[in-house]
């Protein structure tokens, strides 16, 4: 039985720096720190880069302006627009699951989201108190031991794999790491790395901590939500993303100057076009995608809120040009002081939270701390984004107000959260189901929708008319859908034949 459609949305933005702020909030988070930097120097730096300005402005933004112009004209949650569209228009309900996928999608990232969350929350008041600034003096201890243990005591060294080398941090265990090189188990002897590392895995074991961090941040999200869009969602943006952004000019400024810029420059835009290829350009539209929050409902769910006064071609441009200024400008954040230490450029939560740790020890303690902070600021403004869709859905469809259906959904996606915390493996699944396989077909499903589905006169209405119209909808009827059901396949076939 469907359920009731409500009338429009009572709740707008209040102004359009509230909603840039929240739409860039949304789209900028961890993904930027630590996927786009390294993947651009993977991929032939400013040859990639050029890609990626391409595929946002081909891919992206036509998608963007799709996501925004149908929640406009909804004024309701994704699913209740896409239901009002097909019974106004006479088509195929199926297209409703397209909503389902969305909202799907978006609560299963937010519940493993917000673990990662937590760990970032931990990692504050860890480099205040100058946990980092040992790394080095404990590797030295444990080598020293070690070397002492084979010379007065000519014992059998207890050997662990560096997975599991976190025990001779907590007990005291004089061990080496063991390691495979060319197929046989070897020695060597601790790096700062491994206590690093060790410092991580000591913090995701700690699962009562985690708990809580991640329990708080959870509680944030709810809070704010509670609170509606305009006193709530954007009243967080317009404070969060400012001091987001001058944060990460002031990281970026002491990064230039007391790190190795050089490196990093030759790293992020020194043209390599050797290593071009269809592969990279997959890579570059699935990053413009996973950058933009497209396919997920995300932004079909912001546009509800939009008024009709708001141009949606040019403020779907402010949001991908900001979004694009935070992927390229926190690679100067990042990598002057990964190259300045000689530290691994490996991209992925390790740069996060094993690399950087590492450097940050050897700073004043302030430093991390900055950054943790403005990560878990990007965490926050994209977390409240993902859990919107489902709170929308729920004042629309079930008339829940949005206190309960906020702290009801938060309640939820806590048991969907603890099960990651204890079931750590659980997370490259659900990344995988929700990143790699649904996003994709979610985005490639709105273009073929907005692009051959939804009548002309809709999106003449939200996006204007002109030539700018004509080449939106051929891009959304043809050259999306191929390239985006070319990276699921692409990213499928890695998982299983990898």
């Amino acid at each position: 039985m469907a359920g009731p459609v409500t009338v429009g949305k009572t709740d707008h933005w209040g102004s359009r720096f509230g909603f840039i702020m929240a739409a860039v909030g949304s789209s900028v988070g961890l993904g930027n720190l630590w996927r786009f930097p390294f993947t651009a120097g993977e991929n032939g730096g400013s040859a990639f880069i050029l890609i990626y300005l391409f595929s946002v402005l081909i891919f992206g933004l036509p998608v963007l302006m799709a996501e925004y112009a149908l929640g406009r004209h909804g004024q309701r949650s994704a699913i209740a627009t896409l239901r009002k569209i097909t019974t106004d228009e006479k088509k195929p309900k199926a297209w409703i699951g397209m909503g389902w996928l969305g909202a799907i999608a978006s609560l299963l990232l937010f519940s493993f989201y917000i673990v990662i969350s937590g760990w970032v929350f931990d990692y504050i008041p860890q480099s205040f108190s100058g946990a980092f600034a040992n790394f080095s003096s404990e590797a030295e201890l444990l080598n020293a031991s070690i070397g002492q243990a084979v010379s007065e005591i000519n014992s059998q060294i207890t050997t662990v794999h560096l997975s599991s080398a976190c025990a001779f941090v907590s007990d005291g265990i004089i061990t080496q790491v063991a390691v495979m090189v060319d197929g046989q188990e070897t020695f060597r002897d601790i790096t700062v790395g491994d206590v690093s590392g060790c410092r991580f895995a000591e913090t995701t074991s700690n699962k009562l901590e985690v708990f809580a961090y991640t329990a708080v941040f959870l509680a944030l999200n709810v809070f704010i939500l509670a609170r509606g869009v305009r006193g709530g969602i954007e009243r967080a943006a317009e404070i969060l993303m400012p001091a987001f952004f001058i944060m990460l000019l002031g990281i970026v400024v002491y990064a230039c100057v007391t790190g190795d810029l050089g490196s990093a420059a030759s790293f992020l835009l020194t043209p390599d076009f050797t290593k071009v290829s269809f592969n990279t350009v997959l890579a570059a539209v699935g990053q413009a995608f996973f950058s933009l929050s497209v396919g997920s409902c995300v932004m079909f769910t912001y546009g509800a809120y939009l008024t009709r006064e708001t141009s949606i071609p040019k403020n779907a441009c402010l949001v991908a040009g900001a979004d694009t200024f935070v992927a390229l400008i926190a690679g100067f954040a990042i990598f002057p002081i990964v190259f300045a230490f000689g530290l691994d450029e490996a991209g992925g939560p390790g740069l996060l939270f094993v690399t950087l740790p590492i450097a940050f020890g050897q700073m004043p303690t302030f430093i991390g701390a900055i950054f943790f902070t403005l990560a878990l600021f990007a965490a926050f403004t994209s977390a409240i984004s993902l859990l919107e869709v489902g709170v929308s859905w729920l004042e629309d469809q079930k008339a829940i107000g949005r206190v309960k259906g906020a702290i009801g959904l938060g309640l939820v996606m806590l048991l969907f959260a603890t099960a990651y915390i204890f079931r750590g493996d659980l997370i490259d699944h659900a990344d995988f189901l929700s990143g790699t396989v649904m996003l994709p077909l979610g985005g490639a499903l709105i273009g073929i929708f907005a692009g051959w589905i939804v009548p002309r006169h809709i999106l003449e209405t939200e996006l204007g008319t002109g030539p700018h119209l004509k080449l939106v909808l051929f891009l959304l009827r043809f050259i999306i859908p191929a390239f985006i059901f070319a990276i699921l396949i692409t990213g499928i076939y890695a998982k299983f034949a990898g």
